[in-house]
């Protein structure tokens, strides 16, 4: 029962973040909502995880606090990226401060979670555009490194590839600090 919910809980986490984003999306300040944009790799160095692996997001707004979950590995989920496999992200969230916490792994075989801190924070403003750069995620068998990468200009050619309104001259460059 416990490898059952453990199951739905990692393909629930794939698809956790937000809406995906459509090709003709627009931003608006007046809908008080802005865009992230990112890419996450992962690389699997110890070979032993089977599972699910996402990045925590805490939206701070309105006096409140959301929790939303990024996807860096899921076999589940088609990758935009092989050798090593990763995702292309575009999020919207509310305008406020968005904090990174933690990449948390969740293993399909046992009951298994494991996170590693990441701490890092943007806020986001109504109508903006921001590009993070690329999370890269390396597991090994004595712990998790993260690693950060300006992937800007491939990020950029995706992000123009997919959208028709908004377009990848409008993003805002604050790239992750791993700390």
């Amino acid at each position: 029962m416990r490898l059952i919910a453990l199951t739905l809980c990692a393909v629930l986490l794939a698809g956790c973040g937000a809406a995906r984003m459509n090709d003709d999306e627009r931003l608006s300040p007046e809908k008080g909502e802005g865009m992230v944009v990112m890419s996450t790799r992962y690389q699997d160095n110890c070979g032993a995880f089977m599972g699910s692996t996402a990045l925590s997001v805490e939206i701070l707004h309105d006096n409140k606090i959301e929790r939303r979950f990024i996807p860096v590995m899921n076999s589940l989920v088609k990758k935009d990226f092989e050798n090593p496999p990763g995702f292309f992200q575009m999020w919207k969230y509310p305008a406020g401060d968005l904090r990174f916490s933690e990449v948390v792994q969740i293993s399909y075989g046992s009951s298994g979670r494991s996170t590693q801190p990441v701490d890092f924070q943007v806020r986001i403003e109504p109508g903006k555009i921001y590009y993070l750069g690329e999370l890269f995620v390396d597991v090994k068998c004595n712990g998790v490194t993260l690693r950060t990468k300006d992937q800007r200009v491939r990020d950029a050619a995706l992000f123009d590839q997919r959208m028709n309104v908004l377009k990848s001259s409008q993003f805002e460059y604050r790239l992750f600090e791993v700390r």
